[in-house]
C-alpha cells in the first residue's frame, strides 16, 4: 500500500484501488502510448511515463481512480473537462494532448515535465524571500487568470499541483479533476489545508475559492507552514471556516507588510471580501514587485488606512444585522491595518456589551474617546457601560463629555441625572432632568420621575 502524502487530495469515503492498476514497461495504451515507468500514485489516480509511438515524444499518462469515474455522467464530465483543458494553451498550464479509456480506466495524456513540485521545493528549502516568491506566485495567477476566463475552476490548488521547472518556471497541474471527483462522490473534494471555507461547507464554488487557496500558498511561501492545520481532516476544515485570518508577520516579522495585507485579503472567509479576480491579484503583485501601475486596484496595498475604513464599514453592517462574529473578525482586520481607529474601538465596545463583558466594553469605549475626544457616541456609550457597572462617578464624567459635544440631545441628560441620583446628588439630578424635559417635554415617564424627585427634595 502506497503511503499517502500530506499534500494529496483527501476526502473521507474516496477510496478505490488505484494500486490495482499495474502496467508493465512496454505495454501500449490506446494504440499510442508505450508505458516506460510509474511516476506517482495518489488518491486521484496513478501517473505513468510513456512514449507516444506516433509523434515520438515523451508524455505523462494520468489514470483516474475508478471510484471517481464510475458512471456515464461522470465519464461525460471528465471528457468535457479534458477537452476544455486541452484548449488552455498557456505556458503556465500543463498541456493536455489527448484523453481516452483503457480497460475501464479513464486517462489523459499530458506534457511530461522535468522539475519538482512546489511542495517538494518548500520541504527542501523552507520559506522564500519575496524576490523569489513573487514571480512564482505571479505565474500561478496567470494560469488562474486564463483558466477562470475559460470558465474552469481548479478546486484543488496546492503546492503539490504546481511544478517548478528550470529557472523557476511554473506549470499548474490537475485543473478540473477535483470538480469531476466532487460530481462522482457528491462530496466536497480538495485538500483540507488549502480548501476555501465555502468549499469546506459544500457550498457553490467559483474562481474566488482558487484565490483563497492561492492565499494559503502565499502564506506558506513566506512563513514556511500553512496557517490552518488541525489534528484531523474535519478539524482542519473547521479551522478554515471559523478560525480568524492569521497574520504572516506575527509568525515572521520580516514578511513585508504589504504582502501580509495581500495574504489576509486572499484569506477572507467570505468570497465577496477577497480580491475579485486573478487579474486583480496580478496587478497587486506587480505593484509590490515595483512593475505595476498605480491604479485603484492597488489601493489596499499602498493605503492601509483606506482599507481599514472599508473593513470597518463592513463590520458595522454585520453588527447592525446581528452577525456579531463576522463583525468581530472584521474588526481584527481593521486593527491590524490601523490600531488607532476610534470608530472601530467604539464598535468593539458595542460588541462587548452584547457579550455582557462590561469592563471590556468600558475599556474599548474609553480607548475610542481617547483617540477622538470629540467622539460623542463613544462618550455616551462609555457613560452607559460605566453606569451599568455602578461606577457612577466615572459615568458622570463620561456623560458630561457627551453633553459638551451634543448638549441638545435629551438622552445623555437623562442618564446624567440617573447617575447623580445614584450618588445622592439630588440637586444635580434635578437640574439634569429639568434640561432633559426642556428638550423632550412629552417624555411622561421622565416627568413622573422628576415629580417624585422634587417631592423627595421638599421633605
Amino acid at each position: 500500500m502506497a503511503r499517502r502524502s500530506e499534500e494529496e487530495t483527501l476526502q473521507p469515503g474516496l477510496g478505490g484501488s488505484v494500486e490495482a492498476l499495474e502496467l508493465v514497461p512496454g505495454y501500449i495504451v490506446g494504440g499510442t502510448y508505450r508505458i516506460q515507468s510509474k511516476l506517482g500514485l495518489g488518491a486521484m489516480g496513478v501517473v505513468y511515463r510513456a512514449q507516444d509511438i506516433k509523434l515520438y515524444r515523451s508524455v505523462a499518462l494520468k489514470f483516474l481512480n475508478p471510484v471517481i469515474a464510475d458512471s456515464p455522467e461522470v465519464v461525460g464530465l471528465f471528457r468535457s473537462e479534458a477537452q476544455a483543458l486541452a484548449r488552455l494553451n498557456h505556458p503556465n498550464i500543463v498541456q493536455v494532448y489527448a484523453f481516452g479509456e483503457e480497460s475501464g480506466w479513464l486517462y489523459f495524456a499530458m506534457e511530461l515535465l522535468t522539475g519538482h513540485t512546489l511542495a517538494k521545493v518548500i520541504a527542501a528549502e523552507g520559506r522564500m524571500r519575496a524576490a523569489r516568491a513573487a514571480p512564482i506566485l505571479r505565474q500561478i495567477c496567470e494560469a488562474l487568470e486564463v483558466s477562470h476566463g475559460n470558465g474552469m475552476v481548479h478546486r484543488d490548488l496546492k503546492p503539490a499541483n504546481v511544478m517548478i521547472l528550470a529557472n523557476d518556471h511554473v506549470k499548474v497541474m490537475d485543473f478540473g479533476l477535483a470538480g469531476v471527483a466532487a460530481s462522482a462522490t457528491g462530496r466536497a473534494i480538495g485538500t483540507p489545508r488549502y480548501m476555501a471555507p465555502e468549499q469546506a461547507l459544500g457550498l457553490r464554488v467559483d474562481a474566488r475559492a482558487d484565490l483563497y487557496s492561492l492565499g494559503i500558498i502565499m502564506y506558506e511561501l513566506f512563513v514556511g507552514d500553512v496557517p490552518f492545520e488541525g489534528e484531523n481532516y474535519r478539524k482542519t476544515l473547521e479551522m478554515q471556516v471559523h478560525s480568524p485570518v492569521p497574520s504572516a508577520r506575527k509568525r515572521r516579522p520580516d514578511v513585508p507588510r504589504e504582502w501580509d495585507f495581500l495574504i489576509r485579503d486572499l484569506l477572507a472567509k467570505r468570497p465577496e471580501e477577497r480580491p475579485s479576480s486573478a487579474t486583480e491579484v496580478i496587478r497587486r503583485i506587480d505593484a509590490l514587485m515595483g512593475t505595476g501601475d498605480d491604479t485603484a486596484l492597488n489601493r489596499p496595498v499602498v493605503d492601509p488606512e483606506a482599507e481599514a475604513d472599508r473593513l470597518y464599514q463592513k463590520a458595522r453592517a454585520h453588527f447592525e444585522i446581528g452577525e456579531y462574529k463576522a463583525a468581530r473578525d472584521l474588526l481584527e482586520e481593521v486593527f491590524y491595518r490601523k490600531k488607532k481607529h476610534p470608530r472601530a474601538w467604539n464598535l468593539r465596545g458595542a460588541l462587548e456589551l452584547k457579550n455582557g463583558t462590561l469592563s471590556e466594553a468600558s475599556r474599548s469605549f474609553a480607548k475610542a474617546l481617547s483617540l477622538d475626544p470629540d467622539f460623542y457616541e463613544a462618550a455616551k456609550n462609555l457613560g452607559q457601560a460605566l453606569q451599568k457597572q455602578g461606577r457612577h462617578e466615572e459615568a458622570v464624567w463620561a456623560f458630561e463629555q457627551a453633553l459638551r459635544l451634543m448638549p441638545s440631545i435629551a438622552a445623555p441628560w437623562i442618564s446624567l441625572g440617573e447617575s447623580r441620583l445614584a450618588l445622592r446628588d439630588l440637586p444635580g439630578a434635578r437640574k439634569a432632568w429639568e434640561r432633559a424635559l426642556e428638550l423632550d417635554p412629552n417624555n411622561h415617564t421622565l416627568r413622573n420621575r422628576y415629580a417624585k424627585l422634587k417631592k423627595a427634595m421638599a421633605l
